[in-house]
């Protein structure tokens, strides 16, 4: 793994502390490629809050395509809800609080 794919796993546990050892390999794929593209919005908007010097190429794209990646993922983990493996821990809340992330972020900056 490269030292971005450790960080962004990493700050997954942070930003969102829910159980990503699901029983179901679908749903450890959609948490986890929902908890990268929250990860990958929400640092890249704090760099893009700095000054353009700290920008790397293509930053905004990538916050945008995130946006749209959290949108993506969780329509599809809507679309199973009741179907999903129940535990000590429910994923899909996971999803309500990244579609309130998304939606602030787009709210926020007109995007």
């Amino acid at each position: 793994m490269t030292a971005k794919k450790n960080l962004i796993l990493y700050f997954l546990l942070i930003v969102f502390p829910g159980n990503i050892m699901a029983s179901d390999d679908v749903v450890k794929g959609w948490i986890i490629l929902l908890h990268e593209a929250v990860c990958t919005a929400y640092y890249g908007y704090r760099i893009y809050q700095r000054d353009e010097s700290y920008y790397q190429v293509g930053l905004k794209e990538q916050i945008v395509s995130s946006l749209e990646k959290i949108e993506n993922i969780v329509k599809e983990m809507r679309a199973v809800d009741k179907t999903y493996p129940i535990g000590q821990y429910d994923w899909l809340k996971d999803a309500g609080k990244a579609l309130q992330y998304r939606d602030w972020a787009l709210k926020t900056n007109n995007w």
